[in-house]
């Protein structure tokens, strides 16, 4: 079986897996949902394509499968774990090195504004060049404020 090419037999059945976890999980879901979804996946087909995903490495790892990253650590040096972790991603963020950058362009920009006013005057796109750097830097660090580490709130 070629796990990126599924059979329209095996699509079904992923729907169908989709359908009721979706029912399942809205306000009037029932039991039928679970039974129905606990049926498809204990179907052959869906077993093997989710193994073969699996070993592909395409699938997330049940909580199951995974030891707890902070076993073995005291509350304090998961805290300090935690920390160090969420500064990593900060800096790994994009946006961080793009607010930087927009941040030094409109800087540039200004500085040339102010260096010949005169080209200002002739060329309105030098001042809005500026205006409009520091505009996006400004809703791209709110953007990330809210939703930080790329994690919509």
């Amino acid at each position: 079986m070629d796990m990126l090419k599924p059979s329209a037999a095996l699509l079904c059945k992923l729907g169908s897996i989709a359908v009721h976890a979706a029912e399942l999980t809205s306000p009037d879901g029932h039991a039928f949902d679970r039974a129905a979804m606990l049926s498809v996946l204990s179907d052959p087909e869906v077993v093997g394509w989710l193994a073969a995903m699996d070993a592909a490495a395409l699938l997330p790892k049940t909580r199951a499968q995974m030891p707890h990253w902070t076993a073995g650590m005291s509350a304090e040096d998961a805290a300090d774990e935690i920390e160090r972790l969420r500064a990593e991603v900060t800096a790994a963020d994009w946006r961080t090195a793009a607010v930087a950058w927009l941040r030094g362009a409109a800087a540039t920009q200004a500085q040339n504004n102010q260096r010949w006013p005169d080209h200002v005057k002739a060329y309105p796109s030098w001042r809005e060049y500026a205006e409009t750097a520091a505009r996006l830097a400004e809703e791209l660090e709110a953007q990330q404020t809210a939703a930080p580490y790329g994690l919509e709130a």
